[in-house]
């Protein structure tokens, strides 16, 4: 927790209500929790996650893009986006919904896995997908076709938590035992999985990316990678790449080496994401590839469309957008969030203060924003505060007037800088806040 001392400070401070029917559903992720990422091309990113949201941008300039309801409050599991033009949810019921990320409308949502908790797809052409369920069961479907294929166990006793298929005879699944089971998508069958990660405690298989056919490469809760070739796995040997010696990069949170998510965009280069730093490295020869922070919180997914380009979402609505060679320090931009933008204007002893309430709220957003100038001994006094609720998904721009107390300080020094800083809290560990100088103007004098 941290507070910003400043000679005088205009604080925003914004707080998502949640009903007592959000607080009975469990397991419920957390506020602003984004899953999965893909994207299709160097210009288009898909992200999905709680309350039936995706949120297509560019990631190379993201700016606030409209989360689109494309199904009820269910929490999305998987994505898989084959083309620009089409991407495919799974949710955890077992559904899949189909949509046009340019243009996704109201897809109706097709079962394709009754008997489990599906938890990845992989869609290797817009005709062909493949979903994996906590049964160690696989199904393959036509997202076009909206019929009703029969889920096929293919890791009995496991629980897959990712999936990808490099062609379209051929796909590879990880599971929480620390194993791999590679099977042909048109035909199914029960497979022979091979453990790959003997020590992948405590949640096993993370991530999985296969920029081949001949090559894979998996990270584990233990923060390691594991590189082989799915057709002979052959006893690989786990590298450790974020060892749990590393510092916090949080100083509020216990360092975590745990790695979520990796993606390959050739066979020679991956990228792996954990909690606040991502690690890119050779999977041939990984060695001991440099962390380096990106500012995501924990990091959910990640998807590199090229060599120079990868973005990461998190579980506090943050995209992330970077070069894996050279991140210095990207900037993560809130795309699922209650969020206050740093673009306020000033007039005539006015503050107008622009306020979105994100569509990941559970109820109206109630924010409550105030001007206020230091005092003798370290109190404040405040020249204005005003509170107000904002319906989910709206917009609405708030304004501050200057109270007596502010009128007197603008009449004494005819020109006032002020600070505006911007306060979202949704926990004593997430705490967000952006600044904006404002400048207020004595009105000019008339001479008679």
């Amino acid at each position: 927790m941290f507070r910003h001392v400043m000679p005088v400070a205009v604080a925003a401070v914004a707080a998502t209500l949640c009903g007592s029917a959000a607080a009975a559903q469990a397991p419920r992720a957390p506020v602003s929790f984004l899953r999965a990422i893909a994207c299709p091309s160097v210009t288009q990113c898909t992200a999905v996650g709680q309350g039936g949201l995706e949120f297509t941008f560019n990631p190379a300039t993201p700016g606030e893009p409209t989360g689109v309801v494309i199904a009820g409050n269910v929490y999305f599991t998987g994505l898989a986006c084959p083309s620009t033009t089409q991407c495919t949810v799974v949710d955890s019921p077992g559904q899949e919904i189909t949509f046009n990320p340019q243009a996704p409308a109201a897809p109706a949502a097709v079962t394709v896995d009754a008997s489990g908790e599906v938890t990845a797809v992989a869609c290797a052409s817009p005709s062909q997908c493949v979903a994996v369920d906590a049964g160690g069961r696989a199904v393959t479907f036509n997202p076009a076709a909206r019929a009703n294929p029969t889920p096929v166990a293919i890791d009995a006793g496991a629980s897959p938590a990712a999936v990808t298929c490099p062609s379209l005879s051929q796909c590879t699944a990880v599971d929480s035992t620390g194993k791999e089971v590679t099977f042909n998508p048109s035909a199914p069958a029960p497979a022979s999985p091979l453990t790959v990660d003997p020590d992948a405690a405590p949640l096993g298989l993370t991530g999985l990316a296969c920029p081949s056919s001949v090559q894979c490469t998996a990270v584990d809760s233990a923060g390691r990678e594991v590189t082989f070739n799915p057709s002979a796995p052959s006893g690989p040997a786990p590298m450790t790449i974020y060892p749990s010696g590393l510092p916090s990069a949080n100083p509020l949170s216990a360092s975590s080496n745990t790695l979520s998510a990796i993606a390959c965009p050739s066979a020679g280069q991956c990228t792996a994401v954990g909690y606040q730093r991502e690690f890119t490295f050779e999977p041939a020869t990984p060695a001991s590839p440099k962390p380096i922070t990106i500012a995501a919180e924990s990091a959910t997914g990640v998807a590199c469309p090229a060599t120079d380009r990868c973005t990461a979402v998190d579980s506090t609505g943050q995209e992330i957008t970077f070069d894996p060679v050279a991140p210095l320090l990207p900037n993560p931009i809130r795309i699922d969030s209650v969020a206050v933008t740093p673009r306020a204007s000033v007039s005539a002893g006015r503050a107008s203060v622009p306020l979105t309430c994100g569509f990941h709220a559970t109820g109206p957003c109630k924010i409550t924003l105030w001007l206020h100038a230091p005092k003798a001994g370290g109190q404040t006094a405040t020249l204005a505060r005003r509170t107000v609720t904002i319906p989910i998904g709206r917009d609405e721009t708030v304004e501050l007037v200057l109270g007596a107390a502010g009128r007197r300080l603008l009449s004494a020094a005819h020109r006032l800088t002020v600070t505006l800083s911007i306060t979202e809290r949704e926990s004593d560990e997430l705490l967000w806040t952006t600044e904006q100088a404002l400048v207020f103007a004595a009105p000019a004098r008339r001479h008679h």
